[in-house]
């Protein structure tokens, strides 16, 4: 029934096109059952911007769970949120291309602090030694969360010995990178 009358009210508004409709009741009464939950149990709410990267409704969401922690997906609006959002903390979703985090640093502009408010995931070597490259160019210090493959195949570390390639290189050079943490799909 619920469906049926929101299909009713979209043919009678003509709209023919895809539209987003937010029912905003609903959406505080799951942003208040999901919180209330977390910190009940001692855990904080980080929103997934990805299928969705909406800034207005995003905006709204951090403000009924009151949280800054976002994960994000793409570069352009990872800058659209570092410049609407200075003191976001974002955490990326996927490892981004090099070319991605270059573009992000020369598009950044306002208050936001990368060396503070990102962690950028890292899935193998080479894209590891590519952000070093990097950070060693922009003179940055890059934060850095490992991804594990944690059996689901859908990337990231798979043997330790790569874990530990991985982390001598981030500790011998901590001017432009800092371990963060792990991340992985579970």
């Amino acid at each position: 029934a619920y469906f049926s009358r929101l299909n009713r009210f979209l043919k009678k508004e003509k709209v023919g096109r895809p539209t987003l409709l937010v029912d905003t009741l609903r959406l505080q009464e799951n942003v208040l059952k999901l919180t209330t939950h977390l910190h009940a149990i001692g855990r904080h709410y980080r929103i997934v911007a990805k299928s969705l990267p909406s800034l207005g409704l995003i905006q709204e969401i951090m403000r009924l769970a009151g949280t800054k922690r976002i994960m994000t997906f793409q570069q352009p609006f990872m800058n659209d949120l570092a410049l609407a959002e200075p003191d976001a903390d974002l955490l990326l979703g996927k490892p981004m291309p090099v070319d991605a985090v270059e573009r992000f640093y020369a598009k950044l502009t306002g208050a936001f602090d990368p060396s503070r408010q990102v962690m950028w995931l890292i899935d193998t070597r080479a894209r590891l030694d590519q952000y070093l490259a990097l950070a060693q160019r922009l003179n940055q210090r890059l934060r850095i969360s490992l991804e594990t493959d944690v059996g689901l195949h859908r990337g990231g570390l798979t043997d330790p010995a790569q874990l530990d390639d991985l982390m001598a290189i981030l500790l011998a050079n901590p001017a432009h990178l800092e371990f963060a943490g792990f991340m992985g799909y579970d």
